[in-house]
């Protein structure tokens, strides 16, 4: 997605570690319809067992969040905003970013980072 770069980057040149999952793997990447981070910043490349694609927010129910978005939202929380003291963002859609919207005020303030991190962001409208 457009995300991709901006989220990939900051692991990438910070002694971080890149792990992609892709559909399928390719030889030939000519026929790609776009590739949005080059292969240098990628440490570890897994295969899904079946497709994944991004399911928009304003086409699902919120209430289907699953454990993993919250996980990785919390992840982001604590590994990105509070590390690098992130203070303007945009989520854009998907159950990722809702999971983070929703738990930034409860699990933020339970780490100590009200009005320390987050404080300019803009909430993408919910059905």
């Amino acid at each position: 997605t457009e995300d991709t770069p901006a989220l990939i980057e900051p692991a990438a040149f910070s002694d971080g570690i890149v792990i992609v999952q892709v559909n399928q793997l390719v030889d030939d990447v000519s026929e790609l319809p776009r590739v949005d981070i080059p292969a240098s910043w990628v440490d570890f490349v897994v295969v899904a067992d079946k497709p994944f694609y991004i399911e928009p927010l304003f086409t699902r129910d919120p209430r289907h969040i699953k454990p993993v978005h919250v996980l990785m939202a919390m992840m982001a929380i604590r590994g990105i905003y509070e590390k690098h003291n992130v203070q303007s963002l945009n989520h854009g859609i998907g159950f990722n970013t809702a999971a983070i919207e929703l738990i930034l005020p409860t699990y933020g303030e339970s780490l100590g980072l009200k009005g320390k991190i987050c404080r300019n962001w803009t909430l993408n409208p919910h059905p």
